[in-house]
């Protein structure tokens, strides 16, 4: 390979790119950098073998220039998008057993307060009827302040007034 490239630190016409750097690169499993040279020829490959679905993105280019402003050779970094599909799943996971237990709280909260208002209609009924046959001592039990309590209330004063 070039002879530039060779060394403890890769030379591009005047510009080092150090061993230490390219393996701090290479130490995270998420990123990958290659050089390649102006010819085409990669002159650092990448560590990932399977470089081109290492990332959906195409790699960040940076140019090497020499002195008279020619490009000499092209640093290439890919990002791999790997762990951000699994936090997006996880995300999308977590947020849909949320939503399914959010939604399952609201019914179940829905459920007692409708059997809730569904007894103390029934015990309404239970009263009309009671004062249909003529027991005027029956009364509603009131159990709560919301209109359905009103409603009793007022079946009570009704039958202690018919009384």
């Amino acid at each position: 390979r070039d002879p530039q490239f060779q060394s403890q630190n890769h030379n591009a016409v005047g510009r080092r790119v150090q061993d230490d750097i390219l393996l701090a690169v290479r130490t995270d499993p998420r990123i990958d950098a290659r050089i390649v040279a102006q010819s085409g020829e990669i002159v650092l490959l990448p560590a990932n073998k399977d470089w081109a679905a290492f990332s959906r993105d195409a790699p960040i280019k940076v140019e090497l220039r020499g002195p008279d402003g020619a490009v000499v050779a092209v640093i290439e970094v890919a990002v791999s998008d790997g762990d951000m599909e699994r936090v997006l799943r996880n995300n999308t996971l977590i947020s849909a057993a949320l939503a399914l237990g959010a939604l399952i709280g609201v019914v179940l909260i829905g459920l007692l307060v409708a059997r809730r208002t569904a007894r103390d209609l029934d015990q309404l009924v239970a009263g009309s009827l009671a004062a249909a046959r003529g027991d005027l001592d029956h009364r509603v039990p009131v159990r709560s302040e919301d209109e359905v309590g009103a409603v009793a209330a007022a079946f009570n004063f009704m039958m202690e007034d018919l009384l």
